[in-house]
């Protein structure tokens, strides 16, 4: 029996129903100070490594680097991709976006189809880093539109991400992402019986507080068809398997004034 088999049944039919979202995954153009602004993955190694260097000097705490620099993803697959930002000054923000590989390994210890569906449905973006010359530009926000419609654009349904400063809180309400308090655990389900593939549910790490803040954020990506998708919390004082009517689940996520459309 799974972790939450108790009680996936009280929101099975609980269907998550947002609004697509309107910005695309090609590259974006927008108007800036500095002259065009344009939003894309990398497109040669050179960028590669500038993101990248821009990303591990920018982001003191809470990212994840254990994995290693993606190199560029020529063939637009749904993989470690980094993305930036660039004016006629040069690079000016970064973000590093992926797949929900670390949840998906964990999962596979007890299901390989259900990591599958990991893989395939969530993404996460690993970080944001804006050049300290031009931060309050609200660059941040437009790349981390971007991130969440190259996921869209590549089928995944639910957007991750990790607050590592308080600046980042109001980044992440305009962006239409629900912040989870640091004293509670963000739990997912989701159920996808068309394409027989197994119901799965699973909760999201505890993030520490010992190095700043770190908080968990997420969107659900534009959907009106395909898997139900459920998200819920619970105090990081409980066991789940012990009291299932601890976890509140969401009916829908909570929407921002700002979420964007």
């Amino acid at each position: 029996m799974h972790l939450f088999e108790p009680f996936k049944n009280l929101i099975s039919g609980w269907r998550a129903r947002h609004d697509p979202l309107a910005h695309t995954s090609g590259a974006g153009h927008a108007a800036h100070p500095a002259g065009r602004l344009v939003i894309r993955p990398v497109e040669t190694q050179v960028e590669a490594q500038e993101v990248w260097s821009l990303l591990t000097e920018q982001i003191a705490h809470g990212w994840d680097k254990c994995f290693p620099q993606p190199g560029v993803n020529f063939d637009d697959t749904f993989r470690p991709t980094l993305i930036g930002a660039w004016t006629q000054d040069g690079l000016v923000t970064g973000a590093f976006v992926m797949p929900d590989e670390q949840d998906a390994r964990h999962y596979a210890l007890s299901s390989d189809d259900g990591a599958q569906v990991i893989r395939s449905l969530i993404a996460i973006t690993q970080g944001i880093a804006v050049h300290p010359a031009h931060r309050r530009e609200g660059i941040g926000l437009q790349i981390k539109l971007y991130c969440n419609a190259w996921a869209a654009d590549h089928d995944a349904r639910i957007m991750l991400s990790i607050i590592t400063a308080h600046e980042a809180l109001g980044l992440n309400h305009k962006a239409g992402h629900h912040v989870f308090p640091a004293d509670v655990v963000p739990v997912i389900y989701i159920e996808d019986r068309a394409d027989g593939k197994p119901d799965i549910s699973f909760t999201l790490g505890v993030r520490l507080q010992t190095e700043g803040i770190s908080l968990w954020s997420l969107r659900i990506l534009g959907q009106t068809t395909g898997p139900t998708i459920a998200v819920g919390q619970h105090p990081t004082s409980i066991d789940p398997r012990r009291h299932p009517d601890k976890v509140f689940w969401y009916d829908p996520l909570p929407r921002t004034d700002n979420q964007t459309k």
